[in-house]
């Protein structure tokens, strides 16, 4: 957490195969409250994109734009072979745009994304919870 209260995420992706354009990408997302458990949790969006993703993808102005933008190499069609992601993160203000409840609830998300055959390739399952940090400034 750095000192606005912000989390990041570090991390590697290999991709074993190329992914020469993507034709299908998915964003399942999952609200519970108190915890995970069936009896607490709830289906609560489903996105879909399916037109021009190698460009929609790293666009900018996007909730998960400094995601994508943390990338190295950049995120480019065609994918192929070792990313890392340095400090990744994502714009809460623009995610608290279309999920105004944020920091009430526990969310599972599924993001999943399909080649140019409709072959699932990336399916990767994370948990967020968003709590507000009051921040103190020194000096």
């Amino acid at each position: 957490m750095d000192e606005k209260g912000a989390s990041y995420i570090s991390s590697g992706v290999r991709f074993t195969k190329q992914l020469k354009t993507v034709s299908k990408f998915v964003v399942i997302i999952t609200k519970c409250t108190g915890g995970i458990s069936d009896n607490l949790c709830e289906y609560y969006i489903r996105w879909v994109w399916t037109t021009g993703l190698c460009s929609f993808i790293p666009a900018k102005d996007m909730f998960w734009t400094p995601f994508i933008d943390s990338f190295e190499p950049p995120f480019r069609c065609p994918v192929k072979g070792y990313y890392f992601m340095r400090n990744a993160t994502l714009d809460l203000d623009k995610l608290k745009n279309l999920v105004p409840d944020l920091s009430k609830h526990i969310w599972p998300v599924e993001i999943q994304l399909y080649n140019e055959n409709g072959d699932l390739v990336i399916c990767v399952a994370a948990t967020g919870e968003f709590r507000y940090v009051r921040g103190t400034t020194t000096g």
